[in-house]
């Protein structure tokens, strides 16, 4: 383990750095288009922008790395997110934000592409079950604290700005130094949607129903809380704890797919989601004025809409050939990310419309849909026996092609 903690630390303490940026700018960008004077449906176009630009770095920035290398690709695109970021203070219009969001989606999308493929060569058989465990905490810890963060200074000033961009440039400083061989890296083949479609329709329905979903929170969250009337430490507490609970529900929400049939266990996820959201949009006012059992209720609803994610991943795995998650997982971050474009900008149009509670009915009606495309495959689909199911392994929010293939190798 001493061995395991020296060859990865670096890897661990830039994507510390990473999410801690990331998670405090949603948040920040979200508070602070507001105090621009931009609508609720602008704010959710300019955020939908981010998931286009991850889309794309997702596609092109694997080829980049094979033919430039991880340090360079990394420095650069590290500097790209910390110039980004700051760029906001500097042009206040919407099509310049929207513009650096698609700038920061494909920075982002290729710092993780780095970081995984070399978490995934630093693995052996015996450290690649902790590896992941420990990827996804600390993915999901740095956007919980980072979301504390925007108590430190006004979000009507620059300074938070820099912070941001300051905790992205030292993601950079363990990477850059790191004497360990850069591993070799080889962009991935992928299979057609076509054909994931019939071998895990229902997967792919959640995989697409969570971007749908993560893209609301991450993006609409704050602009909801702002619109409702908390406070900034309350805005904070408001998105930390909605990823709080997916960060705890999602390992017994696993171990309990792993011992019954799966897509059980994600018809079952998305019913409670769906049942808590419309809960929460029901009874908006008396959330509002008791911000106690406001937590209580984001922390249901992240609780068991963000594990549905993984759970899709799982079932997709239990369904296709052995060590073809590697392949399967580009077509994953392509449905992921179609549903995190389209949803937020819908979201914010029906805020626009409906008022505030249509952020909890957006969500409500997402999962409502998924619960009944989920129960309709669980009918018609013959079901794997759950001896026949493979492990359930806790991911990220977001799977890359190198995720994917320690995906397989845990297998």
């Amino acid at each position: 383990m001493r061995t395991v903690i020296r060859d990865t630390w670096p890897l661990f303490f830039g994507l510390s750095m990473m999410m801690l940026g990331n998670g405090l700018q949603g948040t920040l960008l979200g508070v602070r288009a507001g105090l621009e004077g931009f609508s609720v449906s602008t704010i959710g176009l300019i955020m939908s922008c981010y998931y286009i630009g991850f889309l794309a770095g997702s596609i092109f920035v694997p080829h980049l790395v094979e033919r430039v290398g991880h340090i360079r690709v990394f420095s650069a695109l590290a500097s790209i997110a910390s110039v980004a970021v700051l760029a906001h203070v500097v042009f206040d219009h919407p099509a310049a934000w929207g513009a650096l969001r698609i700038l920061t989606g494909v920075a982002y999308a290729g710092l993780y592409i780095v970081i995984e493929s070399w978490l995934n060569n630093a693995a052996t058989e015996k450290t690649r079950g902790t590896l992941l465990a420990s990827y996804m905490a600390t993915s999901y810890a740095g956007l919980i604290f980072g979301q504390y963060l925007i108590n430190v200074a006004n979000p009507a000033d620059i300074q938070l700005f820099v912070i941001t961009s300051a905790l992205v440039s030292l993601s950079l400083v363990p990477l850059s130094l790191v004497s360990q061989r850069v591993p070799d890296f080889e962009a991935p083949e992928t299979v057609s949607l076509r054909h994931l479609m019939r071998m895990s329709p229902q997967g792919v329905y959640g995989v697409f129903a969570s971007g749908m979903q993560l893209g609301i929170v991450l993006t609409i969250g704050a602009v909801y809380a702002v619109m409702i009337g908390l406070n900034i430490s309350q805005v904070a507490s408001f998105m930390a704890w909605f990823i709080l609970g997916g960060l705890l529900m999602q390992y017994p929400l696993g171990a309990l797919s792993d011992r019954v049939r799966r897509q059980h266990v994600l018809s079952f996820a998305a019913l409670m989601s769906c049942l808590a959201a419309f809960a929460a949009y029901w009874f908006e006012d008396i959330l509002i004025a008791d911000f106690l059992l406001m937590k209580i209720a984001v922390f249901i609803v992240g609780g068991f809409s963000f594990p549905i994610y993984a759970l899709s991943i799982a079932h997709v795995n239990d369904r296709i050939p052995t060590g073809m998650m590697t392949r399967a997982s580009g077509k994953m971050i392509l449905v992921n990310g179609a549903g995190a474009v389209i949803a937020p900008a819908a979201a914010a149009l029906m805020m626009t419309q409906l008022g505030s509670g249509a952020f909890f009915l957006t969500i409500a009606i997402i999962h409502g849909a998924f619960t009944l495309a989920s129960v309709y495959r669980s009918i018609v689909s013959k079901s794997i026996k759950v001896e026949d199911q493979s492990d359930f392994t806790p991911v990220p929010t977001r799977i890359s092609p190198v995720m994917g293939e320690m995906v397989d190798d845990e297998e």
